[in-house]
């Protein structure tokens, strides 16, 4: 798609006078809406809001879940078959109680019964099914940006993989002895433990022409203790300073920027969902 002619202060602001434009190479010169200087003081701005909210809230502990969720899936083992026993035995005995000063003599006999119960499980563990990321590096630059955005707006951020290993300590030590854990009882009360909220950061499965990731992002966030759904949306996580035209001989073409051409970098797509996250909390808080 091209568009030969612009008008206004718009042909001002990105050509000029026909001597500028002759100084730049048409191929290289990309124009956007909005200029970096706005962008960042409008994020400032937002940044700002958002901090007065979330002291107001008392800083909840956010953990985060990257490209995964807290399903309803009870435990990490499966059973394949189950065998339980039940029985019932009885019992008597006599107590003879001897006079003296205060009680006269008597014998007292008792008889009860108790439930024997008998389960033999077997299970097998049950693999867990990740989703697909962009690559190792992409996934660290994304959420490197995601996480930043929000570390430097104030946020108290838990790390899942870290409050799980705490957690199965102080659990294997209040047991005193070794024993088999099972990761998603782990998992819950380690969250319960550590974090107020949980943020649920997932790579959407369908490809995104709209998005620069080429995937768009589902975003859910919960209040752990209760279960209440705070906000939930998803996004393309595409910056507004992006540039998304190129100036050409004949005018200006429309740029693919994604990850995929290689022109793209996913720290922005992390920062940018991590302020439009902020937006969704002001408006709840």
């Amino acid at each position: 798609m091209k568009f030969i002619t612009l008008c206004g202060s718009l042909m001002v602001a990105l050509v000029g006078s026909s001597a500028i434009a002759q100084d730049h190479d048409a191929t290289k010169m990309l124009v956007t809406s909005k200029s970096p200087q706005k962008v960042a003081q409008a994020r400032e701005a937002l940044s700002s809001e958002f901090v007065n909210a979330y002291k107001k809230e008392g800083e909840p502990k956010i953990a985060i879940f990257w490209n995964k969720t807290f399903d309803d899936q009870l435990s990490q083992w499966n059973a394949t078959s189950r065998i339980s026993k039940t029985g019932e035995t009885s019992s008597e005995s006599k107590d003879k109680f001897e006079p003296n000063s205060a009680n006269e003599a008597y014998v007292r006999n008792t008889s009860g019964g108790s439930r024997i119960v008998e389960a033999k499980y077997i299970e097998e563990k049950i693999e867990a099914k990740n989703r697909e990321g962009f690559g190792e590096l992409n996934d660290f630059s994304f959420s490197g940006g995601f996480v930043q955005s929000l570390l430097e707006s104030g946020v108290y951020i838990i790390d899942r993989d870290a409050i799980m290993r705490l957690m199965q300590r102080d659990s294997a030590k209040s047991s005193g002895a070794e024993m088999i854990s099972d990761a998603k009882k782990i998992e819950t009360d380690a969250l319960l433990g550590y974090a107020d909220l949980l943020a649920e950061i997932v790579f959407s499965k369908e490809f995104s022409a709209a998005s620069p990731m080429n995937r768009e992002f589902l975003v859910t966030v919960k209040e752990i203790s209760t279960g209440r759904l705070i906000t939930m949306f998803r996004s393309s996580a595409m910056p507004s300073n992006i540039n998304k035209f190129e100036a050409s001989e004949s005018g200006y073409d429309s740029v693919n920027i994604n990850l995929k051409e290689g022109n793209f970098r996913p720290e922005l797509a992390g920062e940018q969902l991590a302020y439009e996250l902020m937006q969704k909390l002001i408006k709840i808080w």
